[in-house]
């Protein structure tokens, strides 16, 4: 009878291990994505800013779309760098109060830590929408074409909440898992690509 439950137990272990390895890659894949957008998005800033002050300076003609650009491809590498470093745990957190709890008593507040950040997104996401759908009607100011300023704001505030709920729910499920079982993690957080 032992062995039965053992067989069984490791069977669920093996599923475990199956989708967290299926969320990890997921989660990594969308890292890659976000991490070469936040290069193209900072290497643009730059370039944007530095034709800026050489048209300005050197050839008295400035151009006034550049700092709108500019500003917007702050806000997408703003949000996109906060989905990034959600997927390596690097927010700042405060842990007076994890200090103060057990082992076991920390792996429970990590899954309500997660909880909570569910809940936040699964209120961010439909708002966002709702903004989109606001925003979409007015136009950006001084680009040479006009673009709906959703693209510049709302958008990418929701596709980072999108990101960050994929990350979320890789993080409680794997948080329950190791709280239910008393265990490590399942996930390895030793690497550098903490990834949940």
């Amino acid at each position: 009878m032992v062995c039965g439950l053992t067989a069984y137990g490791n069977k669920y272990k093996n599923f475990d291990r199956l989708i967290m390895q299926i969320l990890t890659n997921l989660i990594r894949w969308i890292q890659r994505v976000e991490q070469g957008l936040g290069i193209f998005l900072i290497l643009a800033i730059v370039g944007m800013v530095g034709v800026q002050v050489v048209s300005r300076y050197f050839f008295d003609q400035p151009m006034a779309w550049v700092e709108e650009l500019s500003t917007y491809c702050f806000i997408w590498a703003v949000f996109v760098g906060a989905s990034i470093a959600l997927k390596q745990e690097r927010h700042i957190a405060i842990t007076a109060l994890e200090l103060l709890l057990s082992e076991a008593q920390k792996r429970w507040l990590k899954v309500l830590i997660w909880i909570s950040v569910l809940i936040f997104l699964l209120i961010m996401i439909p708002n966002g929408y709702r903004v989109m759908q606001v925003e979409v009607r007015s136009n950006s100011v001084s680009l040479p074409v006009d673009i709906p300023r959703m693209w510049f704001y709302s958008l990418p505030l929701t596709l980072a909440c999108v990101s960050m709920l994929i990350t979320s729910l890789a993080g409680l499920i794997n948080s329950l898992i190791n709280a239910w079982r008393g265990v490590s993690p399942l996930v390895n957080h030793n690497n550098q690509d903490n990834l949940i």
